[in-house]
């Protein structure tokens, strides 16, 4: 049995009540996550906005956009939702897979199970399996993808979202292949983005994804036929990314019986999760007594592919926009040093051009790079009158979905929400997010 065929037939089999609490909490977490960093996103500068109106200027349907309510066709519904997922880059990760695992499914979920009119333990079922296939996708693969040419976090959560879709849309497991391969053949994303900083892709990757992932699964459902083997053929995903094939325990092994989502992990701060290091560093720069006036110049050493956050330096040295200032590590480890931590605020216009962050990030250089590192850096600061100090920062530890202190995720979910652009609390999404079993998709409606 082909690896595509064994991984539908497995994800087919899954139900809610396959699913035991530890796994269904996690799912209610990162939904949360993710719903309140798509409100937040609205009015970011970052070609999220320009994707709305265009999502927004499409045939009406039965689906809700974040901001603009319902009455929009769920592929439209998916792209403008999907966009707002990544635009701050704050939704959740998978550290041992480096990737967003949710940020297009659950704008796919949403969009479908509007459109579907599907129940809550279906959405919770189909979110589930999506992220698990986006995690298994991240540890399957054999390679840095990166090496030709390819960026490929976005196009493993598109991969999981059309799992999830097609979950949820009761799809045969030839339909969940014929989605998988729909899906695939419409989304793909070159590295080039990271040398284009003008471009708007790297915000709102996500919406592009969410969409071919629900334009799939609507095609699969017609009997719209894919390839045969979509991830693993001889053209397939793995061969086109790495050129190896994929690790089939690290696919298959347990699928249906173990879940990934208890260990996705929650962000702290609302940049790429490449700079957490350096704002480590700061803070604890910050409470050894260092102020950001006493340094003269900052060394920093970290392991790949973290040295692409200091390059290319004039374009991370002042950034233009929200996403590229989130993707430098001398404006992040001097916003930080500046304000005694990151967060939303400090990536809008004003803050990206306030001259005493930039005047710090001038000061912060990338001296090696270290591929044996274990941790997230060294950042050494030399003080005016020659004193130097150096701040090694371990791995920091994962805020997991699974485990996550209910008030460090408090404490984010309201920072989020204050961002909405009509009154909703924290508490109004946990609830409607926490009953999810008995309702289902209309409960979010009036939120977003």
């Amino acid at each position: 049995m082909s690896l595509t065929r064994a991984l539908a037939e497995a994800l087919h089999a899954v139900t809610y009540d396959d699913l035991d609490a530890f796994t269904i909490r996690a799912v209610k977490v990162c939904l949360a996550d993710g719903l309140a960093c798509m409100v937040a996103g609205r009015g970011e500068d970052d070609g999220a906005e320009a994707l709305i109106r265009h999502a927004t200027s499409m045939a009406p349907g039965n689906c809700s956009v974040i901001g603009e309510g319902g009455g929009y066709l769920p592929g439209a519904a998916a792209l403008a939702n999907g966009a707002l997922a990544h635009v701050l880059d704050f939704e959740d990760t998978f550290e041992e897979g480096k990737i967003h695992p949710n940020a297009s499914v659950i704008p796919t979920v949403l969009a479908l199970a509007q459109h579907f009119g599907s129940d809550g333990r279906s959405m919770i079922a189909a979110l589930a399996v999506g992220c698990e296939v986006a995690c298994r996708l991240s540890l399957a693969l054999r390679g840095d993808p990166a090496r030709r040419g390819w960026y490929h976090p976005p196009m493993l959560s598109g991969i999981g979202a059309a799992a999830a879709g097609a979950h949820l849309a009761g799809l045969s497991p030839i339909g969940i292949i014929d989605a998988i391969g729909l899906a695939a053949c419409q989304f793909k994303l070159d590295d080039e983005l990271k040398r284009s900083p003008a471009s708007s892709l790297r915000a709102m990757r996500d919406g592009l994804a969410a969409r071919a992932a629900v334009e799939g699964v609507l095609m699969a459902k017609a009997v719209v036929r894919a390839v045969e083997e979509p991830l693993e053929g001889p053209s397939g995903l793995a061969m086109q990314l790495t050129g190896l094939p994929l690790d089939h325990g690290a696919m298959l092994d347990g699928f249906g019986s173990s879940f990934h989502a208890a260990s996705v992990g929650i962000k702290r701060w609302p940049s790429c999760r490449g700079t957490h290091g350096a704002i480590a560093a700061a803070q604890e720069l910050l409470r050894s007594g260092v102020e950001a006036d006493d340094i003269a110049s900052i060394d920093a050493v970290v392991a790949p592919p973290n040295d692409m956050l200091f390059e290319p330096r004039a374009q991370r040295l002042r950034p233009q926009t929200a996403i590229d200032a989130k993707f430098s590590v001398p404006f992040v480890f001097a916003a930080a040093m500046t304000h005694g931590s990151v967060g939303l605020g400090n990536f809008d216009e004003a803050a990206r051009n306030d001259q005493q962050v930039l005047d710090l990030a001038g000061k912060v250089k990338l001296t090696r790079v270290d591929d044996t590192m274990s941790g997230e850096g060294i950042y050494s600061a030399t003080l005016f009158g020659g004193r130097r100090v150096d701040v090694p920062v371990a791995t920091l530890p994962v805020w997991r979905a699974g485990s996550i202190d209910p008030d460090d995720f408090q404490a984010k979910l309201t920072a989020c929400l204050e961002r909405a652009r009509k009154p909703l609390t924290s508490h109004a999404l946990r609830e409607a997010v926490d009953g999810l079993e008995m309702t289902g998709a209309e409960t979010f409606a009036p939120l977003i």
